[in-house]
């Protein structure tokens, strides 16, 4: 997992096939859902804080694994340049992924996981910050309304779902 989270080449190595269906899905969500399964089988008594980095290290390869599948999705050529705040379409996509990242990190808890719920907090308040720093800039006087109604919108989707998945727990 190392390896594929810390590869400086990753753009450099690939000539472009498939959009979605390419080997980076099947390389990195292979590995996080190992990471997933190693998690679940673990022993509760041993090494407790095992489970916990590998649950870690599977979430951060499918965040990894998303960054990837849309800079190789806006790719124009050889190697996937990263463009967080390039293009509007490229950067609207990754702040709605991160958004999306961020919300089910919120949403997927239970009592002890308070690491993930700060994870999910930390994941959208940086795609926030993408929006109103960078991409916000980028639009028109009547989009921009339409775009911020829709975050606020977003915004108490996602706390009222959460302060009702919370009460139930």
């Amino acid at each position: 997992a190392m390896r594929l989270l810390f590869n400086p080449n990753i753009s450099h190595y690939y000539v472009k096939t498939a959009l979605i269906w390419n080997w980076f899905l099947y390389t990195y969500l292979l590995a996080a859902l190992c990471m997933f399964g190693g998690s679940y089988c673990w022993r509760e008594k041993a090494y407790k804080d095992v489970k916990a980095i590998l649950n870690a290290a599977g979430g951060f390869l499918i965040f990894v694994l998303v960054n990837i599948e849309i800079a190789n999705y806006f790719a124009g050529g050889y190697g996937i340049p990263f463009h967080f705040c390039g293009e509007l379409s490229e950067a609207a996509t990754y702040t709605i992924a991160w958004t999306i990242c961020g919300a089910i990190c919120m949403l997927c808890f239970n009592k002890k996981s308070t690491v993930l719920q700060k994870t999910g907090v930390g994941l959208i308040c940086l795609s926030l910050l993408k929006l109103f720093l960078s991409d916000i800039w980028q639009l028109s006087s009547g989009l921009r309304i339409a775009v911020l109604i829709s975050v606020a919108v977003i915004m108490l989707v996602i706390s009222f779902t959460y302060q009702y998945l919370k009460k139930k727990v």
